[in-house]
């Protein structure tokens, strides 16, 4: 039995590390595609930047709902 379970553990790790070098070369090619189409990522902080933009639109766009809300109540049955 600990024959059987070390080759049943040998193929597994095996067979993670071809996962794993199939998975290192997909990613190295979609990163290699990215650059040659000259795709900008963008940076951790601009994407937090454009998420607080996002936030500030909706913070925007509450308050006029409200001052909408307020100014016609009679229109609010539709």
């Amino acid at each position: 039995r600990t024959l059987m379970s070390s080759e049943r553990t040998d193929d597994a790790l095996a067979r993670f590390d071809q996962l794993e070098r199939r998975v290192d070369y997909a990613e190295g090619r979609a990163e290699s595609l990215s650059l040659a189409e000259g795709g900008n990522k963008a940076t951790l902080a601009d994407e937090i930047s454009a998420l607080e933009g996002a936030d500030a639109i909706d913070d925007e766009l509450e308050q006029m709902k409200r001052a909408l809300g307020k100014s016609g109540d009679t229109k609010q049955g539709n």
